[in-house]
């Protein structure tokens, strides 16, 4: 599912204007409620690419989509139990929220300031637990290298 998204995605399908708020809160949900950490990364990164295709939509971004993407990327990065996973939705608000024409909506959702309060939690996570990282060493340190660049990015 999550590769067939990507691929509507990086054609912009016409598909996606049917895309309506109630069905990305089910995705969001469905992600949350998971118990699978594999299921809920592919439910971060498919949210993640909504999140990009519809803020490059020369209509302009749904603000409302856009709040509800970050919102929960947010949630996850700040809540998640899985380290890779929280790393993940890092990525991917990384990714969302990259061009500066998303910054109005970084300030609706408070972005700087969650992402700031995620950085001392995330880094001692990371330092607790750099031995048993195992495949999710190159996501979970990009992450951690990116996180205070992003938010030096942003506050700017």
């Amino acid at each position: 599912m999550r590769a067939v998204l990507q691929k509507l995605a990086e054609v912009k399908s016409a598909q996606f204007e049917r895309f309506s708020i109630s069905d990305l809160q089910k995705l969001c949900e469905f992600g949350q409620s998971a118990s699978d950490p594999c299921v809920r990364a592919n439910v971060v990164r498919m949210v993640g690419s909504l999140g990009c295709l519809f803020g490059a939509l020369p209509s302009g971004a749904d603000a409302t989509m856009l709040a509800l993407i970050g919102s929960f990327l947010l949630e996850v990065a700040l809540k998640d139990n899985e380290l890779w996973v929280e790393a993940e939705a890092l990525d991917s608000v990384f990714d969302v929220f990259a061009d500066d024409s998303l910054d109005s909506i970084a300030v609706q959702i408070c972005l700087v300031e969650k992402l700031k309060q995620i950085v001392p939690v995330f880094k001692k996570k990371v330092g607790l637990n750099r031995k048993c990282l195992g495949e999710h060493v190159p996501i979970i340190m990009t992450a951690k290298m990116n996180l205070g660049r992003f938010i030096l990015y942003k506050s700017k």
